[in-house]
């Protein structure tokens, strides 16, 4: 077993113990999701799933990709993996470059639910289904500090999601006002959440 298929178990058992956590931290109700036997994975039965892809060692290191295109956050570990046959997964996010035309009229620039301090930022969302998929990733880092390696003793699970990596881009205000054509040619590689209802 590699080392850091050591890590992520560790991580999992520190992020069931830890009282801010605790199973239903892995528990995923909104956003992307995964079933199994037609109802949506409990917390503890995705970290149960979780460390069974580890112990099995399927699981890859991806975060040298993470950190090229954006997606990481301080010194944070990202990891890749495969859904069990068992699971039936939904990814709940796409790229703009991947959108066929009829998607991508249904996306619309909002305020985004995280702000970054005071500054206001905008994010993309539309109306479409998530899609199935079969990847996963975790995101296993420091507990005490983002910005400090994660060892067995300090790991936690930071994130949890099916789907693949996708980079962190910074979405203007002006997006608001922009055409579904002007979105894929200005924004091919930003993020829109879906399963978003227009309101």
């Amino acid at each position: 077993m590699k080392d850091f298929q050591k890590l992520i178990g560790q991580a999992i058992v520190n992020s069931l113990a830890n009282p801010e956590q605790g199973a239903g931290y892995f528990a995923r109700p909104t956003g992307s999701y995964a079933v199994k036997d037609g109802s949506r994975l409990t917390g503890q039965e995705a970290a149960d799933m979780l460390a069974g892809i580890a112990d099995t060692g399927i699981f890859s290191e991806v975060t040298e990709q993470a950190v090229e295109m954006g997606a990481a956050f301080g010194k944070c570990r990202y990891f890749s993996g495969i859904f069990p046959p068992s699971i039936v997964a939904y990814q709940a996010a796409m790229q703009v470059g991947g959108m066929l035309t009829s998607e991508l009229e249904r996306v619309r620039c909002v305020e985004a639910m995280h702000q970054d301090g005071g500054a206001i930022r905008y994010e993309l969302v539309a109306d479409v289904a998530p899609l199935p998929v079969h990847r996963l990733h975790v995101i296993v880092g420091c507990g005490t500090n983002p910005f400090e390696e994660p060892t067995a003793e300090n790991a936690l699970v930071y994130s949890w999601y099916p789907g693949h990596l996708t980079p962190k881009v910074d979405v203007p205000a002006a997006a608001t006002e922009w055409t579904a054509g002007e979105l894929a040619e200005k924004l091919p590689l930003a993020t829109v959440k879906l399963g978003v209802p227009n309101s």
